[in-house]
């Protein structure tokens, strides 16, 4: 019992790859027959992926004939032109030698259309540690550097990177019967390229568009203007005290208070009085108007940058200074349009 069932495993288990193996084949021939129809009707970017899984499916020189001939029809020659040096090799092996004759004089007769793409590298280049080159993103071997490399007409990307290098990247299109070079040059060091200070996120400033220290120059005629406007009404009080005491003093050397008759040395305290008051009065007005210019240029006043334009530099300026006669007292302003 025990052997029957044994050989019923064996046999159980050489069937099912047997099985799998049927079921490719059947697969890769429905596979065949449906890129076949579209090869007819000329639907070849259709037709050669149908050719391409029948080989996977069931690899039979066949089908990879089939797609070599598709593929020369859809204008890849040096994928068609690798498939029949292939067919060649494996229906030699296969004892098909007419096949194989066929398909190496189907190869030779594509080889002068080929486009060849030439991978050069710089002097120094190849020496990057851990560099990596790429055509079309399949890695290439430092040792195709300098071979023309059959390619199939149309656009290629050639890629090379290393570890703290910046990437290069170049694409060239290619015609059939065209050789191209690309030169991998000597990839820069990520630390050279870093050497200028990358902009800051939008809104943020960078250190030299920060306002500089003590760099508000309206901010600070402001508080020059507010200063003197202080002064001014300080000396208008001095002004002001004197005129008092100079009244009393009139009063008292012959001016009467109630009638406003002086003689005498009166007279000339009296008019010395008058003046004082007049010049108090004055600089009260000016000292008022002063100081509230110098409260609104400090208010109003922006922050110059490092980085401000020209028209930004040449914005209009105001500042003020106090003009003081015998007698008189006025404000000037002056300033930059």
């Amino acid at each position: 019992m025990q052997k029957y069932v044994a050989g019923l495993a064996l046999a159980f288990g050489t069937l099912l790859p047997a099985v799998a193996n049927a079921q490719d084949a059947a697969g890769a021939e429905a596979l065949f027959q449906k890129g076949h129809t579209l090869f007819e009707q000329k639907k070849y970017a259709e037709a050669c992926p149908k050719f391409a899984e029948s080989f996977r499916l069931d690899p039979v020189t066949g089908a990879l004939l089939a797609l070599a001939s598709c593929h020369e029809a859809e204008g890849k020659l040096a994928s068609a032109w690798v498939e029949y040096l292939d067919v060649a090799t494996r229906a030699r092996r296969e004892g098909k030698n007419d096949r194989a004759d066929a398909a190496q004089q189907r190869a030779t007769a594509l080889e002068p259309k080929l486009a060849r793409l030439i991978i050069a590298a710089a002097p120094g280049a190849e020496s990057i540690p851990e560099l990596v080159v790429k055509r079309d993103g399949v890695v290439v071997g430092a040792a195709t550097f300098g071979t023309a490399l059959p390619v199939d007409e149309g656009e290629h990307v050639v890629e090379a990177s290393a570890p703290g290098r910046l990437p290069f990247t170049r694409r060239v299109t290619m015609p059939d019967g065209a050789t191209e070079t690309v030169a991998i040059p000597l990839l820069t060091e990520t630390a050279k390229a870093e050497g200028t200070p990358a902009r800051p996120p939008v809104g943020e400033k960078t250190p030299a568009e920060k306002p500089k220290g003590g760099g508000f120059p309206l901010k600070t005629v402001g508080l020059v203007t507010g200063g003197v406007g202080v002064v001014l009404v300080g000396v208008g009080g001095y002004f002001g005290i004197s005129a008092i005491g100079k009244n009393k003093n009139s009063n008292a050397q012959g001016c009467n208070e109630s009638t406003d008759v002086c003689t005498g040395n009166g007279l000339e305290l009296r008019r010395a009085a008058v003046d004082a008051g007049n010049t108090s009065t004055a600089l009260f007005v000016v000292g008022g108007l002063v100081t509230a210019a110098g409260i609104a240029m400090f208010v109003l006043a922006k922050p110059t940058t490092a980085t401000a334009t020209a028209t930004e530099r040449t914005r209009p300026t105001l500042a003020g200074a106090p003009a003081i006669a015998p007698g008189a007292a006025g404000f000037a302003l002056s300033g930059s349009f």
